[in-house]
């Protein structure tokens, strides 16, 4: 039994001291970020650079021919995205030509149905205009007849009289 609680503070002895390590760095790294974040520009250029000695490689320069290349096809890229919104936009000027001429064909074809249909009516009204005249017409020489047969027969009958 002594050694069971022996080995019972040995073990929480162990683990209290990894305990107490853990805290430590965790209070150092604690203590390194709130300094990282007080530090000023040119501080942090500085702790940068003697950081970064170790593990930076020497800057390559590239040479003139890279940088045509890389040139090059950068304006190639962009020409060719130039000629595609150029494309695009002829595109859409040619469907709103297209869609104008239609709406201008399709208000002609109703302008001439309306004329037509406008034709139609007034020659229509003419006919029916004329007709009347001759119905008229016809009514005023059959009065005129009725009333000269009318005549002709008093006059017949005022003949047999006297």
């Amino acid at each position: 039994m002594l050694e069971e609680i022996v080995e019972k503070m040995e073990f929480y002895t162990a683990e209290n001291e990894k305990e107490k390590e853990k805290k430590k760095r965790e209070e150092l790294n604690a203590k390194d970020v709130r300094l990282r974040a007080m530090e000023n520009l040119s501080q942090t250029m500085k702790r940068k650079e003697k950081e970064g000695d170790e593990n930076r490689l020497p800057k390559r320069r590239r040479s003139g021919s890279e940088l045509l290349g890389y040139l090059r096809e950068r304006a190639d890229e962009e020409k060719a995205l130039r000629a595609k919104a150029e494309e695009i936009k002829q595109n859409q000027i040619s469907e709103e030509v297209k869609r104008h001429e239609d709406f201008l064909r399709i208000l002609t074809e109703q302008q001439n149905q309306q004329q037509q249909f406008q034709q139609q009516q007034l020659q229509l009204h003419q006919e029916a205009t004329k007709q009347q005249q001759e119905q008229f017409q016809q009514m005023q020489q059959m009065m005129a007849t009725q009333q000269q047969q009318n005549f002709q027969m008093l006059m017949a009958i005022l003949q047999k009289k006297s």
